[in-house]
C-alpha cells in the first residue's frame, strides 16, 4: 500500500515553506477557512495528475509575487521513493523521480494513484462529460497500462487536427491525423467499455444495503453516435469542424451515462441518492484497483461533512478502515464524523 510520509510544499498557493508528516492511515487537517487545508490535498492532486482540482491557471496556484512552485514528496511502498515537481510561468517545468529528472510526470501517476472526493465530485451526475470521462480513464491509466501509448498518440493528433482546422489546411492534410486517431481509438473503446462494466459490478456490489428499488445502468457513449462510422462522419461534418477550428467529434468527447429506469438518474434520484452513489463509484473504484491489481489508492478528502450526513460519513469510514488505506481528510474540526481511532491530526491554526 503506498503512502505519503512527507510532503515539502514551496511557494504553493499561501504557503511560501512549509513541510508535513503523515501517518499511513488516517490524517485530519484542521483550521480555519483560508487556512489552506484543500491546498495541501490539491498539492498531493497535482503530483499524482499533474493538474490542479480546483483551477486551471497555473499562475494561481503560484504564491503571489514568485515565478515559481514546487511540490516534494516522500512515499512509503515497497520501497521509499520520492517525487518532486517544479512549475514556472516561464514554463521551465521540471519533474524528478528519485532526483532522476523525467520528460514526463506519468510515471508520478503510476506510484501515487489518488482518489478525491471534494464538493465537486458530488456534480458527477449534474455536470459535464468531462468529470466522468477522467473517472473512465483513470481506471484504464491502471487496469490497462499497454494502451497509454494510444492515449498519447490520440491526444497528439487530435492536437494537431484542432490545430490544421485553426489553419485552414487541406483536408488532405487533416486526414493524416484522423487516421492516427481511428488507429488507436478501437482498443481505446474496448478497454473503456470493459472497465465500466467492471465498475458497474462493483458500485452496484456496495450500493444494494442503500438503494435498490432504482434499475441502475452504466453505458458507455464513445463521443459520437453509436451507428455512424467515425470516419465517415468527420467527412461529413468537416466543413462544420472547419468553421468552428476544433474537432466536434471522437474519443475526447467521450462519456458515461448512468440511467435509472432508461432515464438520466440525477432526474430520478434524490440528491442524498446522488451523493450516495457517487460516493459508492469512487469507493468502487478503489475496490476494484485493489482487488485487481493489489493497488490501495490514498483517499483525498475535502469537506466531507458539507456533503455527506453522519450516517453516511460513518459508513464511509467503516469501509475505508477495511482498506488499510491512507486517508487524508481536511475539516474544521469536530464537526466531521471520525471513527474512534487513533488519528493524526495537522492543526494549521498553531
Amino acid at each position: 500500500m503506498p503512502y505519503v510520509n512527507t510532503l515539502k510544499i514551496y511557494q504553493f498557493r499561501n504557503f511560501i515553506e512549509r513541510e508535513w508528516h503523515f501517518s499511513p492511515e488516517l490524517n485530519v487537517i484542521i483550521g480555519n477557512n483560508g487556512a489552506g487545508k484543500t491546498s495541501i490535498l490539491e498539492a498531493l492532486y497535482f503530483l499524482a495528475h499533474g493538474r490542479s482540482f480546483r483551477v486551471k491557471e497555473l499562475n494561481r496556484m503560484i504564491h503571489q509575487g514568485t515565478a515559481s512552485f514546487t511540490l516534494f514528496a516522500e512515499v512509503m511502498d515497497q520501497n521509499i521513493f520520492s517525487l518532486a515537481m517544479q512549475r514556472s510561468q516561464n514554463g521551465d517545468n521540471k519533474n524528478r523521480l528519485n532526483h532522476a529528472e523525467l520528460k514526463s510526470a506519468s510515471q508520478f501517476a503510476e506510484r501515487l494513484p489518488v482518489i478525491l472526493f471534494n464538493p465537486e465530485s458530488f456534480q458527477l451526475l449534474t455536470g459535464g462529460p468531462k468529470s466522468r470521462r477522467q473517472i473512465i480513464d483513470w481506471g484504464v491509466f491502471y487496469h490497462y497500462p499497454l494502451l497509454r501509448i494510444h492515449y498519447l498518440k490520440i491526444r497528439r493528433a487530435l492536437k494537431q487536427r484542432n490545430a490544421g482546422l485553426k489553419q485552414n489546411l487541406p483536408r488532405s492534410h487533416i486526414k493524416l491525423w484522423e487516421q492516427a486517431i481511428i488507429e488507436s481509438v478501437h482498443e481505446i473503446n474496448k478497454a473503456r467499455n470493459e472497465y465500466i462494466a467492471l465498475l458497474f459490478n462493483h458500485t452496484i456490489t456496495l450500493l444494494n444495503n442503500f438503494i435498490n428499488e432504482h434499475q441502475l445502468e452504466f453505458n458507455f457513449e464513445p463521443g459520437w453516435p453509436q451507428d455512424e462510422d467515425l470516419a465517415v462522419l468527420w467527412e461529413k461534418s468537416f466543413l462544420h469542424d472547419l468553421r468552428l477550428g476544433t474537432t466536434q467529434y471522437g474519443p475526447h468527447q467521450a462519456d458515461l451515462k448512468i440511467t435509472s429506469y432508461k432515464k438520466p438518474a440525477r432526474d430520478l434520484l434524490s440528491r442524498g441518492q446522488q451523493k450516495l452513489l457517487i460516493t459508492m463509484l469512487k469507493l468502487a473504484q478503489g475496490k476494484l484497483l485493489h482487488d485487481s491489481l493489489k493497488i490501495t489508492p490514498i483517499y483525498l478528502l475535502d469537506d466531507l461533512a458539507s456533503e455527506l450526513d453522519e450516517q453516511h460519513q460513518k459508513f464511509l469510514w467503516d469501509y475505508l478502515a477495511t482498506q488499510e488505506a491512507q486517508i487524508l481528510l481536511t475539516s474544521i474540526y469536530p464537526k466531521t464524523y471520525l471513527p474512534q481511532k487513533k488519528l493524526h491530526v495537522i492543526d494549521l491554526n498553531e
